[in-house]
């Protein structure tokens, strides 16, 4: 199954999660005058192996997507310090979000302490998978995406189960607690 499909499928499912409020949040704490979609992903955020919110370019990030030579799928918030069009200093954006991301994990931990992380930086050198930790100052730099959520064991043309969607809209309501305060905040 591709991304598309499954970020549909999950934008279908949202209403009966917080995660499915993302849209109407980002309008209150980013002071916009409307959402440019109600949904989670648009066309825009959504790329051949992955795809993030409609908006989240800048932000603590929904991200959904396949692991490069891995049968996984991933599903989690990550922190996207790579550079582009629309972000040229991403270490100035993203800085003060991992700090306050440091702070809330530190007050909360035992309420995520059963997800992973993993980062790679802009040449793919990928890290391990480990247990949920504070990020350290080494890994705040032009670049990095790092992943903070769980796996599915899926090949990229396995669908997921109804089941498995249900694990992933619980993950993104549980993380959605994280997003809101990094992004109040900054």
């Amino acid at each position: 199954m591709n991304i598309k499909e499954i970020a549909n499928n999950i934008d279908e499912r949202k209403e009966d999660y917080k995660i499915g409020e993302l849209q109407n949040y980002r309008v209150q704490i980013k002071d916009l005058k409307k959402a440019s979609t109600y949904n989670i992903f648009s066309k825009r955020s959504i790329k051949n192996t992955y795809a993030f919110h409609s908006g989240g370019r800048k932000e603590f990030q929904v991200n959904i997507g396949y692991e490069k030579n891995r049968e996984q799928f991933r599903a989690c918030f990550a922190f996207s310090l790579e550079t582009s069009m629309s972000l040229q200093e991403p270490v100035k954006v993203f800085e003060p979000k991992i700090r306050d991301f440091n702070k809330y994990l530190d007050d909360n931990y035992d309420d995520f302490s059963d997800l992973m992380m993993f980062y790679h930086d802009d040449e793919f050198n990928r890290s391990s998978n480990v247990s949920i930790g504070s990020i350290p100052d080494n890994l705040i730099y032009k670049g990095m995406f790092i992943f903070i959520g769980k796996f599915i064991n899926k090949k990229p043309d396995e669908k997921l189960t109804e089941k498995e969607y249900k694990k992933v809209m619980n993950l993104l309501d549980r993380m959605f607690e994280i997003y809101l305060y990094v992004e109040k905040n900054n």
